[in-house]
């Protein structure tokens, strides 16, 4: 039999009506996704955000899935967050049925400035969890609006990879969403960047030793997360991107 999940974004933004439609079939090509995308002009200039995510359940196939969610600042604006948390429940619904899945669970994962675990602990699950409600509890407490916060892409993949390290799931599955680049990163114990663009700024002289810039070291995550240990598939979705170098960081760097 051949399940698909299906992940369909809708959202229009101040000027354009975008479709984006993705596939994750559960047969022997489970995980492949295939994209289209549409654009016609708003009647409207006022910015009316919506956003859809649907699927099928899976079938005779176990999947670990990771929804890797962004809550920096700007997700404050045009009720980004609050549209991101009711697209991630529906997928989560439709994914599990059941209070209790049989061969599916999902981790949710919610980064800032770094993991919004220690903290927040309430906006990230301690692990995946075949729990519907464990999940949806998550993502209900993550807050629609957080001040001064940035992009640590890395901690969140990171976090990612550690729930997914020990996974013997037919399918690893982790879905990254972002309004924007990455703007820190995480160096032995030390917060590299200065949360406003893909630079280390004043963290030059504590992290210059890494090598790294936040773009480079989230990159390095999603290897690992791709590599061959884990071998999991990334997916990634850009909500509202108006910047070139974003748009190729989550469609070209960090995506599968």
């Amino acid at each position: 039999m051949k399940e698909k999940i299906r992940f369909s974004i809708i959202f229009v933004s101040l000027i354009l009506v975008m479709t984006l439609s993705f596939v994750v079939s559960a047969a022997n090509d489970a995980g492949k996704i295939t994209i289209s995308k549409t654009a016609t002009k708003a009647d409207s200039r006022e910015a009316n955000v919506s956003l859809h995510i649907g699927s099928k359940s899976l079938e005779e196939t176990t999947a670990d899935v990771v929804l890797v969610l962004d809550r920096s600042g700007s997700m404050n604006e045009n009720n980004r967050m609050s549209i991101t948390k009711t697209a991630a429940t529906n997928l989560v619904n439709s994914l599990m049925p059941d209070e209790a899945a049989t061969n599916v669970r999902i981790g949710v994962v919610t980064f800032g400035s770094k993991l919004l675990e220690k903290l927040y602990d309430k906006y990230t699950t301690i692990d995946l969890t075949n729990i519907k409600s464990e999940v949806t509890s998550t993502i209900s407490n993550i807050p629609n609006e957080l001040d001064n916060q940035g992009t640590n892409v890395q901690a969140g993949l990171n976090k990612a990879k550690e729930m997914l390290s020990g996974s013997n799931a037919d399918r690893k599955i982790v879905v990254l969403l972002s309004d924007g680049g990455p703007t820190y990163f995480n160096y032995n114990g030390i917060l590299c960047g200065d949360g406003g663009s893909d630079s280390l700024g004043l963290s030059f002289f504590r992290c210059a030793n890494s090598g790294l810039i936040p773009s480079t070291a989230a990159k390095a995550e999603a290897d690992q997360l791709k590599g061959i240990q884990i071998g999991a598939e990334i997916y990634t979705i850009g909500l509202d991107l108006n910047d070139e170098d974003a748009t190729d960081f989550l469609a070209n760097q960090i995506a599968s």
